[in-house]
């Protein structure tokens, strides 16, 4: 009984040194940390965290802080399998890392360049090592660019409901028309017996917009008047009669 709980015990001693041997061996990889420049389309972050093999001149990417920067936050990355899964408008992906050099960092998978455009089939990965600089072109659409199509349609169906809504309000062009008739009464004093009567009237006349101004009291004289046709050249209107800014207010 003694001996089988000396082995167990010196089992379990190999177990925890060969699991030590191993994390130290996933760690302590020889990659320094180095601050570098990425791109992807529109997106930019002067100061991303990568790793670095200086001496043989390899840049390695983590995978989580990658699709952080895509804005891609629905990321679940498995250490143990190697495997990425992630989701991008209803669009689920699941990614199997089995190319190129990768070693697993911080809680996170960090890869080489090639294991992006052969794995996570990244069309072009673009790396300057005397600029620090690296340029990615996923093939699946991004979030932001699902906004910036969403603002765009929505602009779209603005204009379009804009449109619409005048077109319904714009009359036909008649020779004649009844027309709108306002009436204006005012008594600047109770005590006097001075009134004033004013008319207003619009309507459509020989295919244009015909508009009177008729001052009844206390003298009879017209104020003033025009027909105007509207969109004659170039959405420039043609105005026969005396023009004001002021417009009628029926």
């Amino acid at each position: 009984m003694k001996i089988i709980k000396i082995a167990y015990v010196g089992l379990v001693a190999i177990f925890f040194q060969f699991s030590s041997a191993n994390l130290f061996a996933q760690e302590d990889v020889g990659l320094d940390e180095a601050y570098i420049e990425i791109k992807s389309k529109s997106l930019k972050d002067d100061f991303f965290m990568a790793r670095y093999d200086f001496e043989n001149d390899q840049i390695y990417i983590p995978i989580k802080g990658l699709f952080y920067f895509l804005e891609i936050y629905s990321v679940d990355v498995n250490l143990k399998r190697k495997t990425v899964q992630f989701q991008v408008d209803n669009e689920k992906y699941k990614v199997e890392i089995k190319s190129g050099k990768n070693f697993v960092i911080d809680d996170d998978i960090y890869v080489e360049l090639k294991v992006l455009e052969n794995d996570f089939k990244f069309k072009e990965s673009n790396w300057s090592s005397q600029d620090l600089k690296l340029t990615l072109s996923p093939e699946f659409i991004l979030p932001f660019e699902i906004r910036e199509k969403g603002k765009v349609e929505r602009l779209r169906l603005n204009e379009k409901k804009e449109d619409e809504e005048f077109n319904i309000i714009r009359p036909e062009k008649r020779i004649l028309a009844p027309g709108l008739i306002k009436v204006n009464y005012s008594k600047i004093d109770l005590e006097s017996k001075e009134n004033q009567l004013n008319l207003e009237y619009g309507t459509q006349f020989l295919y244009g917009d015909l508009y009177l101004n008729y001052n009844l009291e206390p003298e009879s004289s017209m104020k003033n008047y025009n027909l105007t046709y509207n969109d004659v050249y170039k959405k420039n209107d043609v105005i026969l009669g005396e023009f004001y800014i002021k417009t009628p207010d029926f």
